[in-house]
């Protein structure tokens, strides 16, 4: 397995090259929202820790988590520009093999009156949708390596008099390495089945993803060729106790763009223009009641808020809800896990 670490390698930094070179915004931005009301409650991240299929939206390598089959739906709308937002996501482990999920995103915009120029009044609507395939395989233990393959469909007619569709192909790939200095972490099970616990969650955990490496979108009836929303994610997470009682996570994700790079060289990676971070805490009493807080800090000068978000349910479904500093953005989703003895 050790060339297909090799050989994901070499595709990743064929397609970050094409990152390079352009000064227009990146189009289909709807890759870079957070499907999933857990990591946005704690602000956004997601690199670093194993979970469901809705992980693959941070680290393709994440889906590792999935013991068995996991099943994963969320709704929220953006009542301020009148857009709802739809993910399903399925995996399933299918044990020395690896673990696969498949993914379903749209977002659309609500019905909408339209004149032409003419003056004649047409009701119409704009969406968004992706399907994607994401695959991870355990190649030591601990260490896992992911890939997925997206395919996004984009229809804008609702927004411009034109037409303006557009399809496009793209790839993600990523690590995660768990586990990392389980003495770290103050773990206790007591008299219970340690089986039935996060077990496999101690110490730090760090992860990174090279995500929505593609070509450029060219819409029809349109000169204009945009860029996808090229992405480097790093994170890391530290669970520093993990009793029969409690659990607690903290995590942090740094998020780079990889569109506007004037150059083929470093000196400007680390330019804060394009930067994001995001920071989150989980607690979670008796394994069914969690809470959570966190923090982001968009591009630039651009806004900072909290975010918060709260959890019901045992291991094998889960309800959550968050939102951010003023409500604005109320996300729900249900993960089902089955059967009870998932990481």
């Amino acid at each position: 397995m050790k060339y297909l670490s090799i050989v994901s390698f070499i595709i990743a930094s064929y397609f970050c090259r094409i990152a390079y070179g352009y000064t227009q915004e990146a189009g289909m931005i709807f890759l870079t929202i957070e499907p999933d009301a857990r990591s946005y409650g704690m602000g956004g991240v997601g690199a670093a820790i194993l979970g469901g299929p809705q992980t693959n939206f941070y680290n393709p390598a994440a889906i590792g988590g999935i013991r068995h089959f996991s099943f994963e739906g969320s709704r929220f709308d953006f009542e301020y520009l009148n857009l709802g937002f739809t993910n399903l996501s399925a995996g399933y482990n299918f044990g020395e093999y690896g673990t696969g999920a498949l993914n379903f995103t749209r977002i659309g915009l609500g019905s909408s009156i339209s004149v032409d120029e003419f003056g004649n009044a047409t009701k119409s609507f704009s969406y968004e949708e992706l399907v994607s395939g994401s695959y991870s395989i355990e190649l030591s233990p601990n260490f896992y390596v992911g890939t997925s393959v997206k395919y996004m469909h984009s229809d804008r007619r609702a927004v411009f008099s034109k037409t303006e569709v557009a399809n496009a192909l793209a790839f993600d790939f990523g690590i995660l390495v768990n586990n990392i200095f389980p003495y770290v972490s103050y773990v206790n099970y007591g008299k219970q089945d340690s089986n039935s616990f996060n077990h496999q969650a101690e110490g730090f955990s760090i992860g990174a993803a090279l995500l929505n490496l593609g070509a450029d979108v060219r819409y029809k009836d349109s000169e204009q060729r945009d860029p996808l929303p090229r992405l480097l994610r790093i994170g890391m997470a530290w669970r520093p106790l993990v009793t029969e009682m409690f659990q607690t996570t903290l995590a942090a994700d740094y998020e780079k763009s990889l569109v506007k790079f004037k150059s083929p060289f470093f000196k400007e990676f680390f330019d804060p223009e394009f930067f994001i971070s995001k920071y989150g805490l989980e607690v979670n009493f008796f394994y069914v009641w969690t809470f959570r807080l966190g923090y982001r800090q968009d591009y630039g000068d651009q806004d900072h808020y909290l975010t918060s978000g709260f959890g019901f349910g045992p291991h094998w479904i889960n309800f959550n809800i968050a939102s951010d500093r003023g409500g604005g953005e109320t996300r729900y989703s249900v993960i089902f896990n089955y059967p009870l003895d998932l990481k």
